[in-house]
């Protein structure tokens, strides 16, 4: 027996942001933390009732957690070890097909060792190279989609700034 849809609406998209952004410092005898962490947490219902192929006709239910940690060593001035994970569906739902916490994976999209000294920070290992913008200033919903294509994730690199 089928179950009838909900209200019936044309698309809906709620990405609720939990920001669950959980902040631990721990002091090393001095004024900077020597430890911190955040875990920001988004809970996403992407639901398309009405379309005019059935394929298009589900919803998702997701959610995406980025947590991140800093480790700076007091020892070494200036050296820092950086992580930031990333906690999602990895692949698409089926066609036609609802789903509800599924198919979710975690992977490590930055690691990275960081030194600074005065105006000067060298990163190296693995990163989200900074170039260009566009994919998280372009105006509208369609904005980033050319943006995107030229955005580079998860390289291994050698940065200064």
């Amino acid at each position: 027996m089928r179950k009838k849809p909900a209200r019936p609406a044309q698309r809906v998209g709620v990405g609720a942001l939990l920001a669950a952004g959980l902040s631990f410092a721990a002091e090393a005898g001095g004024s900077e933390a020597w430890f911190s962490w955040s875990v920001p947490a988004e809970l996403q219902n992407d639901w398309n009732y009405r379309s005019d192929s059935p394929d298009n006709r589900l919803n998702d239910l997701y959610l995406t957690i980025e947590p991140e940690a800093t480790l700076r060593l007091p020892s070494v001035p200036g050296l820092s070890i950086f992580a930031h994970g990333v906690y999602e569906p990895m692949r698409g739902p089926a066609p036609g097909r609802s789903r509800a916490f599924k198919d979710h994976g975690l992977f490590l999209e930055d690691m990275y060792v960081r030194y600074e000294t005065g105006p000067v920070a060298f990163r190296a290992g693995k990163m989200n190279p900074g170039f260009g913008i566009a994919w998280d200033r372009a105006p509208g919903i369609y904005g980033d989609e050319f943006a995107g294509d030229y955005e580079l994730t998860e390289r291994i690199a050698l940065s200064a700034t």
